[in-house]
């Protein structure tokens, strides 16, 4: 599964600053994503910084929830903010997951292009596809791939 990547692009009619600003608040994932319905910092509030972490919690339409550690490992306002979801080796250089916003002005001033890439799986199937609790990694897979 690592290698397999989408993204999807939107432009912004605000300033780039705002866009990441917006972006980077883990507190408002929750009103705009399908799967997290909600975030909170584990690290000290104000602008988020490389190594600041925060939790997720996940909900998927089956009704299958869980909860999840990220580290933040990009935060260059205004141009990207990325982070990677931990599994439970809990090592930031062999996530389950990632995510970033890739943050554009465009000609003219006053809009944005955000670009939003498909998470990047390490190795380990997509959490989504997952059907019990995350607790350990599936049989035959140490680290960042199958043994």
């Amino acid at each position: 599964m690592t290698g397999l990547t989408a993204a999807a692009e939107q432009v912004v009619a605000a300033r780039p600053e705002l866009v990441w600003d917006l972006v980077a608040d883990v507190n408002r994932v929750g009103g705009w994503s399908p799967e997290c319905t909600r975030a909170a910092r584990l690290t000290k509030p104000g602008r988020p910084q490389p190594g600041a972490r925060f939790t997720g919690h996940n909900r998927f339409p089956d009704g299958f929830e869980y909860e999840v550690t990220c580290v933040v490992t990009k935060a260059d306002r205004p141009r990207a903010f990325a982070w990677v979801v931990l599994d439970d080796i809990s090592d930031p250089d062999c996530p389950s997951s990632s995510g970033r916003y890739r943050i554009d002005p465009l000609p003219g001033g006053g809009s944005a292009s955000l670009t939003d890439p498909a998470p990047a799986y390490c190795g380990q199937p997509a959490r989504r596809r997952r059907t019990g609790p995350l607790r350990s990694s599936p049989p035959g897979w140490t680290g960042c791939g199958p043994a």
